[in-house]
């Protein structure tokens, strides 16, 4: 795809629901690094994609549906030995990210899960994500490495995969002109590194793709143009 094509796949995520604040999570040496910020830009995102090089590398775009616009609620979120950004929200944790600081419903799963999970393996972790109504992508640290997973639960189903050549993508929404290799993850799917499971996995038409985008794009918002990013340091 190169830098080019991966900056237009991100600011096309971008404009479609995002705009409250970009981050991204990857994996270097066994290491996590995270950047994001409500001024983090798509072409800092590009750039980090192709040249920190990366076994694994996340981006997310955030719309606020719940807890306020900052650069602290910008995805991902790290909290033990789960890293994980979500799309959807989970409407039933108001009163516990409020309990919390006025946190995401996000960061609040990701503190609950990673609390009470501590001893499973990663896939175990994975399916765990499926019991909520949202689609999670991110990395379980299992046996000194991190290994990427992924997520889909009951009430979005909005997970699109391309594998080609020993490359794996997945996304909200990919536009890709060659849509053949394209497939759409079921409700319950999950992942947590290694093959994907085809079984989980299905085609949708381009006239399905293009109905679902615009329904999507209704909720199309301006991006605030205020505060700066900020990053961590690589995460044992």
């Amino acid at each position: 795809m190169g830098p080019k094509g991966t900056e237009q796949v991100f600011e096309f995520l971008e404009a479609s629901m995002g705009g409250h604040g970009n981050g991204v999570a990857y994996v270097k040496k066994e290491k996590v690094y995270i950047r994001k910020g409500l001024k983090f830009p798509v072409s800092k995102a590009s750039k980090l994609a192709f040249n920190s090089c990366a076994e694994w590398f996340i981006f997310h775009t955030r719309w606020a549906s719940m807890g306020e616009v900052s650069n602290q609620n910008c995805h991902p979120f790290q909290y033990g030995r789960i890293v994980a950004a979500m799309n959807g929200t989970e409407f039933g944790l108001r009163s516990l990210s409020r309990a919390m600081g006025e946190i995401t419903d996000t960061e609040a799963l990701v503190i609950s899960i990673a609390a009470s999970s501590y001893h499973l393996p990663a896939i175990e972790i994975a399916k765990r994500f499926t019991e909520l109504d949202s689609v999670f992508v991110g990395l379980i640290k299992q046996d000194k490495k991190y290994v990427p997973f992924a997520s889909v639960g009951p009430a979005l189903g909005d997970l699109q995969v391309y594998q080609d050549k020993g490359a794996i993508i997945m996304a909200s929404e990919l536009p890709f002109v060659d849509e053949t290799k394209v497939m759409n993850a079921i409700d319950g799917f999950y992942w947590a590194g290694g093959p994907v499971p085809e079984d989980s996995l299905v085609k949708m038409g381009a006239k399905n793709r293009i109905k679902r985008a615009k329904s999507i794009n209704r909720f199309y918002h301006e991006i605030p143009n205020y505060y700066g990013y900020y990053g961590s340091r690589g995460l044992r």
